[in-house]
């Protein structure tokens, strides 16, 4: 193999394996035992490699020896095949880090949620979706979504006075979403003349 993995699953004493999976990997026994193992299809699983697709993305040469058990000579080995494997490429899911609340916790006042996006196959951001939260304390108690509060910038209300509020986003290049991430808490939210 050139990128991806082997996983093998327990022969149970028919046959013997060694070799490291990754690249190659002997499978020793009888012929009988051997195509036994072979034929069943739960008994060798394949990985590709990270990113990796495409028409013939990736190549297994399968060869025998006789170890010199049979016919005049033998010992040699022998290639019986090539396949080209073609990987179809999968979308990974985006991801957000470094969720952060910045602004005055005073009510009239916005506030702005941030964050850093990032994805694997460098796809641009799309269709991300963006949570305010509001708590009673530090520790989240009575942590419920604020109505209407979709964007990444909030503006306080009365409602918030006393509350903690926190941010939440949920990244997404249009195609997946990845897992939401949210901020640490801040507050408590005072009123806007307050000292």
């Amino acid at each position: 193999l050139g990128s991806g993995r082997f996983t093998f699953a327990d022969p149970e004493g028919l046959i013997s394996i060694a070799g490291d999976g990754p690249s190659q990997a002997t499978l020793s026994g009888s012929a009988d035992h051997v195509e036994i193992y072979l034929n069943k299809n739960t008994n060798i699983g394949y990985t590709p490699g990270s990113n990796v697709s495409g028409s013939r993305a990736d190549t297994l040469v399968l060869s025998a020896n006789d170890g010199g058990n049979t016919g005049s000579g033998g010992g040699s080995t022998v290639i019986l095949g090539t396949v080209y494997i073609d990987i179809t490429a999968v979308n990974d899911a985006p991801v957000a880090t470094g969720v952060t609340v910045s602004g005055s916790l005073k009510v009239g006042e916005t506030l702005t949620g941030s964050y850093s996006y990032s994805d694997t196959e460098n796809d641009s951001e799309s269709g991300s979706t963006y949570t305010w939260y509001r708590s009673d304390d530090t520790s989240g108690s009575g942590k419920q979504a604020i109505s209407g509060a979709t964007n990444s910038t909030y503006t306080l209300t009365v409602d918030d006075l006393g509350k903690y509020l926190s941010y939440q986003v949920t990244p997404s290049d249009g195609a997946d979403a990845g897992s939401s991430v949210e901020s640490s808490l801040s507050g408590p939210v005072v009123a806007l003349f307050a000292a």
